[in-house]
């Protein structure tokens, strides 16, 4: 007969958050020195939107649009309040503290970067337009809204009950899926640069490592082989 044992592994508690940070950061730092610089990314930034404008179809500018439209505010806030209502009414204060938290740093990092690299939206072969006032570009809110939306929900997901280690990768696979999807959308779609997905999803890895500090996933009982 087996008996279960818990497999905390407090060395791994804080390793993979930490990796999780300084990799982010790193990727960041790498892609705003590229742009700042006007590197490699940077010239192909310019190269890559013609392309997609030129070769871009009616059905797939739809729902390429849609797509993009995981990362929008429209979207995401009455999300936001459903979640929290949620775990309101289950109790759950950390976690919302982390949802709350979560979600406001996108505002706050992707706000204060925007403005500190003033880089303009792309407006030559852009297929959508979000509309007057466009401001800027660098990083994609719409990308870091969408992967860090989904990453605090599969955070959750794995804290409220403890998960199997394989569908804990699944979830985290899923949620990078998702975020290439959007950044691809809104390339496609001409009103972002290779660069400005690039930096959102690193941004977003780095900020996700944090909120796994602070929400980290409940220890995942094992059963233990009989001697």
């Amino acid at each position: 007969m087996t008996t279960p044992t818990l497999n905390r592994r407090p060395k791994t508690r804080h390793f993979v958050p930490a990796l999780m940070l300084l990799a982010g950061t790193a990727a960041f730092g790498g892609i705003a020195s590229d742009v700042t610089h006007h590197g490699p990314l940077a010239q192909a930034d310019r190269m890559i939107a013609p392309f997609f404008h030129a070769h871009a179809t009616p059905w797939l500018v739809l729902p390429a649009s849609a797509c993009s439209g995981l990362g929008d505010f429209r979207f995401l806030i009455p999300l936001a309040l459903a979640v929290g209502i949620w775990l309101i009414r289950r109790r759950q204060w950390r976690a919302l503290a982390s949802w709350t938290a979560g979600l406001l740093g996108i505002i706050v990092i992707c706000g204060a970067l925007k403005s500190f690299f003033a880089i303009p939206r792309p407006s030559r072969f852009t297929l959508y337009t979000f509309g007057t006032g466009d401001g800027y570009t660098f990083p994609s809110g719409h990308t870091m809204g969408a992967v860090i939306t989904s990453g605090l929900l599969v955070l959750l997901w794995m804290h409220l009950k403890p998960r199997a280690p394989a569908h804990r990768l699944a979830a985290g696979a899923l949620t990078g899926l998702l975020g290439l999807l959007v950044a691809a959308s809104l390339m496609y779609i001409g009103v972002h640069y290779l660069t400005d997905v690039l930096a959102a999803l690193a941004l977003s890895l780095a900020w996700l490592g944090i909120l796994r500090w602070m929400l980290p996933p409940s220890p995942w009982s094992q059963p233990r082989r009989p001697a």
